[in-house]
């Protein structure tokens, strides 16, 4: 079980590394490849996540932008930082309460 949570969990960080680059071509931005993009974006989320700050939304921000500004050019950074974002943390959330609404309907059928 150990195991499988381990490669779960690692999957789930590539893809979400991976994801910025996805965001990257689908803005029509090219001459960045996939790995610089996914490391820096890993190293967004290792920074972000050592700091012990309640929220810490501000600083999630104003990293990725000073990480990302020699990439996403123009207007591109700040709506590559409002889909990243999106896609990282509100597409979780409701991934999670889709999750949380079947498990709940589930239960109540089975009583």
């Amino acid at each position: 079980m150990i195991a499988v949570i381990f490669a779960v969990t690692c999957l789930q960080r590539l893809l979400s590394c991976v994801g910025t680059y996805a965001v990257y071509r689908g803005l029509g931005l090219c001459g960045t490849g996939v790995m610089d993009i996914a490391l820096l974006q890993a190293a967004v989320y290792i920074t972000v996540e050592i700091l012990p700050l309640p929220g810490a939304q501000g600083i999630s921000e104003a990293v990725y932008h000073t990480a990302f500004s020699g990439i996403f050019t123009g207007t591109s950074l700040l709506v590559s930082m409002c889909v990243t974002r999106g896609i990282s943390f509100y597409l979780n959330l409701l991934i999670g309460l889709i999750v949380f609404g079947v498990r709940i309907m589930g239960g109540k059928s089975k009583k």
